[in-house]
């Protein structure tokens, strides 16, 4: 399954049991500590076909690619992880 595949299913399918305030999405975002940012998936307020937009002062355009892990913070599952993650 593709990263924009897993953020419209816990966005728009009503059989995926949990509530999308408990999904998390951790990115690389240079020039903040870290390199790392870490947002709740009901921070994001639209979808493209290559990226997301959150509100942060000002809206905040990420391409998938920079995502490395969509997790369930209460349940700790792991939708999706990048297979390069701790490589770089």
């Amino acid at each position: 399954m593709i990263i924009r595949d897993i953020l419209n299913k816990i966005s728009w399918d009503p059989s995926f049991p949990s509530k999308k305030s408990q999904f998390f999405i951790q990115f690389t975002h240079r020039g903040v500590q870290d390199n790392n940012v870490v947002i709740s998936h009901t921070q994001i307020n639209k979808m493209h076909s290559g990226s997301f937009e959150y509100w942060n002062e000002t809206i905040v355009r990420i391409p998938f690619h920079r995502i490395e892990k969509i997790f369930n913070n209460e349940t700790h599952e792991i939708l999706y992880k990048n297979r390069t993650l701790g490589a770089h």
